[in-house]
C-alpha cells in the first residue's frame, strides 16, 4: 500500500511541476496558464460607484463585527453561568 502512495506522490509532484511551468506570472490578463484564453475583463467604474461600494463594504463589516461580538458575548455568558453552576453549586 505504501508503493502506490509514494507513486501517486511522485506523480503528482510531476504534474505540479508541469502546470507551474506552463504558467506565466507576470501576465495579469490571464487567469492560470499561458495557453488558456480566460482573459478578465473589468467592467469601468466611475468614483461615485467606488465610494458607493466602500461605503456598503464598511457598513457590512460593521454588522459583521457587531454580530461576531453578539454571538461571542452571549456564549461567554452561557459558559460562565454553566461553570458557575458546576464549581459552587452542584455538590457531588
Amino acid at each position: 500500500m505504501s508503493q502506490g502512495i509514494a507513486f501517486y506522490v511522485l506523480d503528482d509532484i510531476r504534474r505540479t511541476e508541469k502546470r507551474r511551468n506552463k504558467r506565466n506570472v507576470f501576465n495579469p490578463n490571464r487567469r492560470y496558464y499561458k495557453n488558456s484564453e480566460n482573459t478578465r475583463i473589468f467592467p469601468k467604474v466611475s468614483e461615485i460607484q467606488l465610494s458607493a461600494i466602500r461605503e456598503n463594504m464598511k457598513i457590512q463589516n460593521r454588522q459583521s463585527l457587531r454580530k461576531t461580538i453578539v454571538i461571542f458575548s452571549i456564549v461567554g455568558c452561557l459558559l460562565a453561568t454553566s461553570l458557575y453552576y458546576l464549581l459552587f453549586v452542584y455538590q457531588v
